[in-house]
């Protein structure tokens, strides 16, 4: 009986060695479990600072692309705005130098050279005229210069005249019949009298 209980006891002893042996493998594979646990929680806390800095960030560029966007409307309102602008001061311009050359309050040389040109006394002088009309520039200051003669008044009785000198309108009658020239037919009448 000795013997049995001596070997059960070495049985019972080996059982608890393997015992144990076994808590230890499993002692150290919890302690590796921990440390993973721990290098993973790291990791996730990490992450989570990551993810907080990269929703900041999104808000950042959020904020910064509607600036740009409104700074873009912005902008192209105002370019818009100092385009219209620059035409105006323009068209205000060009409104401005054609009542101030029909006053007389500009001098304009196109306007000083057909002063000088008339009244036209020969018809070398129709020609001359005739011809410095194919130029916008002197076509425009005749056309202002009639204007000024002709006033407010739709007469052009009193334009002629100063048009042409009476020894000249000799030479013409309206439409050109017999030996006279025709009056009608020049660009002077047609173009700036007529507005044609």
């Amino acid at each position: 009986m000795y013997v049995y209980i001596f070997f059960f006891i070495s049985e019972m002893m080996g059982m608890l060695k393997q015992i144990l042996a076994n808590q230890m493998v499993i002692g150290e594979k919890l302690s590796t479990l921990e440390a993973n646990q721990t290098v993973i929680h790291s990791k996730l806390e990490f992450f989570g600072e990551v993810q907080g800095t990269l929703i900041h960030n999104q808000g950042v560029i959020s904020e910064q692309v509607e600036k740009l966007s409104h700074d873009y409307v912005d902008k192209s309102e105002t370019l818009a705005q100092n385009t219209l602008l620059r035409e105006c001061k323009v068209a205000i311009k060009k409104v401005e130098r054609s009542v101030c050359l029909m006053t007389g309050e500009l001098r304009d040389d196109a306007l000083d050279e057909v002063a000088r040109m008339l009244p036209i006394n020969t018809l070398e002088s129709v020609l001359e005229v005739e011809e410095k009309l194919k130029e916008p520039h002197f076509a425009q200051a005749m056309t202002t210069y009639c204007h000024k003669l002709k006033g407010t008044s739709e007469e052009v009785d009193g334009v002629l005249r100063n048009l042409f000198t009476d020894t000249l309108l000799e030479s013409f009658n309206w439409d050109g019949r017999g030996e006279r020239q025709a009056l009608a037919k020049l660009d002077v009448i047609e173009k700036v009298l007529r507005g044609k």
